[in-house]
């Protein structure tokens, strides 16, 4: 899924958790380099400029640029075996975050 397919797709009204979890499950099935960045995400597309304020993330962890999830450690990982396994703790993050938007609702 690229960033074109996500603007349009939340344009649409499509909820950013649910696109990011469809995301993150795409990465772990194909291939662990797939994810281009915060520019690609859809809860950065909706929350970045708001400087993460009403992030599912953010209200989870309460830190900013999901620095407080295994997302950081997936974009520094080198090793591709490694990186894998911590893409799907990043899936398992984010399934979590259907929970917090429960809450928010």
């Amino acid at each position: 899924m690229n960033k074109e397919e996500i603007t349009h797709r939340l344009k649409a009204g499509e909820d950013p958790v649910e696109l990011s979890i469809e995301l993150w499950e795409e990465i772990v099935k194909t291939s662990v380099d797939a994810h281009p960045g915060s520019f690609h995400c859809a809860l950065c597309l909706t929350y970045l400029s708001k400087n993460c304020k009403g992030c599912p993330s953010y209200i989870r962890t309460g830190v900013t640029l999901c620095r407080a999830t295994p997302y950081i450690d997936y974009i520094y990982e080198k090793d591709p075996e490694k990186k894998k396994e911590i893409a799907k703790r990043v899936l398992e993050f984010a399934l979590s975050l259907r929970d917090v938007k429960k809450v928010v609702k």
